[in-house]
């Protein structure tokens, strides 16, 4: 928490705020490795934030989410809006927890068709959550709640194990499709893999007909780490999905060196793949690298 003094104006704040972001920006350099830090900061001003200690820091936390929420490394001055985002917020983290605790999630199943004969050969699982008093929430309100608090993670396990046990049901039935989870970041530890594992048994679903859906910037944030858990999946015999490919870095060198069955372009191309020339031309480029490589491609 940073208190400034003798302020002339709001936009100086801003630009203290903006030295220091860069400041901590700059890299550190640890036995030959560098490091970045990032940072996001919320402002309250005096008085007209509030005229106490307990109110100004309330309320510059509701505008550090904002700028949390506004992509990282930035920052955000307070208002009336962010105020009510924040209790917002605080709400959904609470109520969340308890339809977790309650097993009051559902999940819904995007069907995924194939181009050659039109037959579904897959399904992602979308979790869905529907509040007794405020009906269905949107996914794009809770889950960066969940991810912020860590429910991510018993959120995504129960989301796992109910999409093995759906699968697994579709196959009894004749229909043996392969079912597709997305994985969080603050998820990929080591201990993940004997929680796949354990679902697979406990379902008894085969391994080959579960896809763990990862996006291409958590892959490539702590390379090294996240290749030895692919390479422990591949193990197991559960597929990789590289998610939201082409947003992320610019190297392509990961998808020849990780165990990848499956590249996801992201939705961002795919939409204008009509409209715009270019979207078409790196459409098309990342259909015939994945074919290149033996990978599946989902569009």
């Amino acid at each position: 928490m940073i208190v400034l003094t003798d302020v002339r104006a709001p936009e100086d704040a801003g630009l203290v705020a903006s030295r220091l972001i860069e400041k901590v920006a700059e890299p550190y350099v640890i036995e030959g490795t560098a490091y970045h830090v990032g940072a996001s900061i919320g402002i309250a001003v005096y008085p007209e934030h509030g005229d106490d200690h307990e109110t100004l820091v309330r309320h510059s936390d509701a505008a550090l989410y904002h700028a949390k929420a506004s992509g990282r490394n930035g920052y955000c001055f307070f208002t009336d809006e962010l105020s009510e985002r924040a209790r917002r917020r605080a709400w959904i983290e609470k109520e969340l927890r308890l339809a977790i605790e309650e097993d009051a999630l559902t999940v819904f199943y995007q069907p995924r068709v194939s181009l050659e004969d039109d037959t579904v050969v897959g399904a992602e699982a979308l979790v869905r959550w529907e509040h007794p008093e405020e009906g269905f929430i949107s996914p794009a309100e809770f889950i960066p709640v969940a991810e912020d608090t860590g429910l991510v993670v018993p959120l995504g396990e129960r989301v796992l194990r109910r999409a093995c046990l759906e699968a697994k049901g579709w196959a009894d039935a004749g229909l043996p499709l392969t079912v597709s989870v997305n994985v969080a970041p603050v998820q990929l530890a080591p201990e993940f893999v004997d929680v796949v594992v354990d679902a697979l048994a406990e379902s008894g679903l085969a391994p080959e007909r579960l896809e763990l859906e990862i996006t291409e910037r958590t892959i490539l944030e702590r390379t090294d780490r996240h290749r030895a858990l692919l390479e422990r999946f591949e193990e197991v015999g559960v597929l990789v999905t590289v998610d939201d490919f082409g947003t992320g870095y610019s190297s392509l060198s990961y998808l020849a060196s990780f165990p990848i069955h499956v590249i996801k372009i992201d939705r961002s191309f795919v939409s204008k793949v009509c409209e715009q020339e270019t979207s078409a031309a790196i459409t098309g480029a990342v259909i015939a690298l994945g074919h290149a490589l033996g990978a599946t491609i989902v569009a």
